[in-house]
């Protein structure tokens, strides 16, 4: 089922793209470069074509949301897994490991909606991985 949503999806994401080349005059690697452009130019684009294009949008969004929020929660959990396991005397404070561990992930991601965060845009799309920040 997954492989078939994904799909759908290419194909709605190219319909958009080119109808959006067409109208604007451009080939279709001038319209969106990829990565966050398909999810805030293409989707929205074809969103705003459909009928109440503001409760699709709200829903599309919401999506994205939780989406973005079950992958965090999915990594913070292997790593609290991975911890507990290592060191059994954890368990008993999953509570406060979890809302610690859930504090730090706040902390390092606070310079994400700064600024400074276009160096990390350049570090994601250079090739070169860092990870000096990942948790």
């Amino acid at each position: 089922m997954d492989m078939v949503t994904s799909i759908i999806a290419g194909f709605v994401i190219f319909m958009t793209l080119g109808g959006m080349a067409k109208t604007m005059g451009v080939g279709i690697e001038d319209v969106a470069k990829g990565g966050y452009g398909l999810a805030f130019v293409a989707y929205p684009e074809a969103l705003s074509n459909m009928p109440i294009p503001q409760l699709w949008s709200i829903l599309f969004f919401f999506m994205l949301f939780t989406l973005g929020l079950d992958s965090e929660f999915a990594m913070l959990e292997t790593t609290l897994t991975c911890l507990q396991d290592e060191y059994p005397r954890l368990r008993k404070h999953k509570g406060y490991l979890c809302v610690g561990a859930g504090i730090a992930c706040y902390l390092i991601a606070l310079p994400c909606i700064t600024p400074v965060s276009k160096i990390r845009t350049i570090d994601d799309d250079s090739g070169i991985c860092f990870n000096f920040d990942e948790v």
